[in-house]
């Protein structure tokens, strides 16, 4: 998921600092001030490591998520019918919501919520006739399935784009706790990259 040789880095980083210190204020042979300033240094360095890890990983990841919708939306473009069709589709949507009865349209939802299939442009129809009918339970609810399923951004449930929202949202996870877990299934360990509490 990271790039565990630069995470590996900097955890080395982070124990020789550790170490270097502890030798340090153990001897005896080095002033309070001294020993304060070294520790002030190594924090300040490896906070800056740090940051430009998690400032370079985070950019680098949503530099991707971007490349991934916009490929996405120029495949969907060469999809997209031509506006009579779409104009057709349109009425017949509306027509079709229209006619339709309040079972008919529970229905519609059922089978979204079971399926988390339909177009946004069938899905804004369905809601626009619930909020006519005053539904306003039923509208919630489409509204949510919509929001769970990204109903118009469907970008977002392509596996390689949640597999980086999954890695954005580890960096975050990382940068607040200074703890890491990387391995295998059979082999985690936890990597510390807390510059504090030494």
């Amino acid at each position: 998921m990271f790039n565990d040789k630069e995470i590996l880095e900097i955890e080395k980083k982070v124990n020789k600092f550790k170490f270097e210190y502890n030798e340090k204020r153990e001897s005896g042979d080095y002033s309070q001030a001294y020993l304060s300033t070294l520790k002030r240094k190594m924090e300040d360095e490896l906070k800056s490591d740090l940051k430009k890890f998690y400032d370079t990983s985070q950019s680098s990841i949503e530099r991707e998520l971007g490349e991934i919708k916009e490929k996405y939306l120029k495949e969907q473009e060469t999809l997209k019918p031509d506006p009579i069709n779409l104009l057709l589709r349109r009425q017949e949507l509306q027509m079709e919501m229209e006619l339709a009865d309040e079972r008919e349209i529970k229905e519609k939802l059922n089978e979204y919520k079971k399926t988390a299939k339909g177009d946004k442009l069938e899905l804004d129809f369905l809601r626009v006739e619930m909020r006519k009918r005053k539904m306003e339970r039923e509208e919630i609810e489409l509204k949510a399935y919509m929001n769970e399923y990204d109903a118009g951004e469907e970008w977002r449930q392509l596996p390689e784009y949640k597999e980086k929202e999954e890695k954005y949202a580890l960096i975050s996870q990382v940068k607040r706790s200074g703890m890491l877990f990387i391995g295998n299934e059979d082999e985690r360990r936890t990597v510390g990259l807390d510059v504090s509490g030494y």
